[in-house]
């Protein structure tokens, strides 16, 4: 996978750093904690600095609410619009009304609905597996919370990695709805670039290469599409969708036969799919017309051998041969 993976960053990646056009906004991290936290907050907060930096994220707490403006009103819009929510647990954030009944049920109800990626952070030891809480992913692995580790920048270290991956995870799915626009806008070599980011920040994203193959067939790269798909296929064997791409991909370069396993393959999956059985009667018609070109090109044998006694005796004629 990784040979793939090189393969289609590298050989097709086009430097795009001073690009404008192709980027995507950082993620924004949500900390919903009690204040009586405030110092594990803090550290948690220069822990995820790096990626601050890097400007693959930015992070919000209510400190950051400048003087004059509606408390309430800022919290709510960080809230609605936040990519990441990180519940800070402890036996305070557990007491507050506000961290539970506004911020937790508005962060969960979003979680839901796919609309941002809600994680639980145990800072001290807390009773919180009966709550709202316990359908959640829950850090430090192990659940043993922070307070009790006896080095917390080891804690938060350790935090921060899974923390990581889901930006990550996060970061590659907007690279492809990124892609996708420019896909829409028949931009075929942004979108290209676009869903090769999505790629190199989630190697394992079956999507995306399935996206990189339909861009490489609109480029009519079909020897790349191809690669693309079977990527595809190796992530999920079941995807009859990259199953027909790859059926496409080689019969446009003249593989008629693996076009037809590959249609076969995808009948298999989707055996009530009548496109898919036209598809293989084409097929069929193509390897029969190949078949009698090649005869042609042979030096008269294979014409001759239709008058030959063993020819219309059948297979087993030949046999004795």
């Amino acid at each position: 996978m990784t040979h793939f993976r090189n393969e289609i960053i590298s050989e097709h990646t086009i430097n795009t750093s001073s690009d404008q056009l192709l980027s995507t906004e950082p993620l924004k991290i949500f900390f919903s904690y009690a204040h009586e936290d405030h110092a594990f907050r803090s550290l948690l907060g220069k822990h995820l600095m790096p990626f601050v930096r890097s400007g693959l994220v930015t992070q919000w707490y209510d400190g950051d609410i400048h003087a004059g403006a509606e408390w309430a009103e800022e919290v709510y819009a960080h809230l609605n619009t936040a990519d990441i929510i990180l519940f800070l647990v402890s036996p305070d954030f557990m007491n507050s009304d506000f961290c539970y009944h506004v911020e937790m049920a508005r962060a969960l109800e979003r979680n839901a609905l796919k609309e941002t990626r809600a994680i639980a952070i145990l800072l001290r030891p807390t009773y919180w597996q009966e709550t709202l809480l316990g359908d959640l992913q829950v850090l430090p692995r192990g659940e043993m919370p922070v307070s009790i580790w006896h080095d917390h920048d080891q804690a938060f270290f350790s935090i921060v990695q899974d923390i990581y991956a889901e930006i990550t995870l996060l970061l590659s799915q907007k690279w492809l709805e990124t892609s996708n626009n420019f896909q829409d806008a028949k931009d075929y070599e942004y979108a290209l670039r676009a869903c090769q980011k999505a790629i190199q920040l989630n190697p394992r994203n079956s999507s995306a290469y399935l996206n990189a193959g339909t861009l490489f067939w609109h480029l009519r790269q079909y020897e790349e599409a191809l690669t693309a798909y079977e990527q595809v296929i190796q992530l999920e064997p079941t995807n009859s969708i990259a199953h027909v791409s790859r059926c496409y991909a080689l019969w446009n370069l003249g593989h008629y036969q693996l076009a037809l396993h590959a249609c076969e393959q995808a009948i298999l999956l989707q055996p009530d799919n009548s496109t898919l059985y036209l598809i293989q009667a084409q097929l069929y018609e193509l390897l029969k017309v190949q078949a009698l070109q090649k005869a042609r090109q042979l030096d008269g044998a294979a014409i001759g051998a239709r008058r030959n006694p063993a020819f219309i005796a059948g297979p087993s004629a030949h046999h004795d041969l």
